[in-house]
């Protein structure tokens, strides 16, 4: 749908006419017959900012202009880390790293003085003070930094280079001081690490959590992740 990211999108193209042939621009100008096409059911990629116009064309008629505007803006995490998300997609880190691989760039250095690039086709980033998601457009999970009380998901402690957690068509990833979630396009709410009152969860990997009514979710600095449901009532999930 449309709105803000933090980086491109991959847009879904139906159709309720069989045979209709869809074609799009990307300038805000009204698609012709002669605009670049893109077959229905497929994706159509969101790479800058700017307004998608689509329309379906069949047996010499067209439909009314679907238009929907994006604003790709980027994230970025800021501590004695830095983690950025570009809206091409890409993840770069540099600052302190240390023995807890804070930089996720496969070494153990105090410091990561010059930006690299550790990632690519991520659409979203979050993070504590020692470790990072990443979600990718294709619905995994990628994890690095410490895993002391089993925030990564996966062995071993720590994580040096970005990792994929077992989880798929996850739609939001969010993190807590030492405790991670991510939710799923059918809303299972999955969590690992150590809750702010101790609870330790599954060290090498997720779990299903058992509530079930999460619409987003949130990280919530060291008091877990709060988890926002279809009534806009926030609950603290730990």
């Amino acid at each position: 749908s449309a709105g803000s990211y933090p980086a491109r999108r991959s847009v879904r193209i139906t159709s309720a006419t069989p045979g209709a042939v869809v074609r799009y621009t990307l300038d805000g100008s009204e698609p012709t017959e002669t605009s670049t096409m893109v077959p229905v059911g497929d994706n159509l990629l969101v790479g800058s900012s700017g307004t998608v116009k689509a329309r379906a064309f069949a047996g010499g008629t067209a439909s009314l202009t679907t238009t929907a505007d994006y604003l790709l803006t980027g994230k970025v995490l800021a501590g004695q880390t830095v983690v950025v998300l570009k809206t091409d997609g890409t993840v770069w880190t540099w600052g302190r790293n240390g023995n807890v691989a804070r930089a996720g760039n496969g070494t153990l250095d105090p410091i990561a003085i010059e930006p690299v690039q550790i990632l690519d086709s991520a659409i979203q980033i979050a993070g504590s003070a020692d470790h990072t998601l990443a979600l990718k457009g294709d619905g995994t999970v990628w994890v690095w930094g410490n895993n002391n009380r089993g925030q990564a998901g996966v062995a071993p402690n720590p994580v040096s280079v970005p990792t994929t957690l077992p989880l798929q068509d996850i739609v939001q990833v969010a993190a807590a001081n030492a405790f991670s979630a991510a939710l799923s396009s059918s809303g299972v709410l999955y969590t690992w690490g150590t809750g702010p009152g101790g609870t330790m969860y599954v060290v090498t990997g997720p779990r299903t959590h058992t509530y079930t009514g999460c619409e987003r979710i949130v990280g919530s600095g060291s008091h877990g992740v709060l988890c926002i449901p279809a009534d806009g009532i926030p609950r603290l999930i730990t």
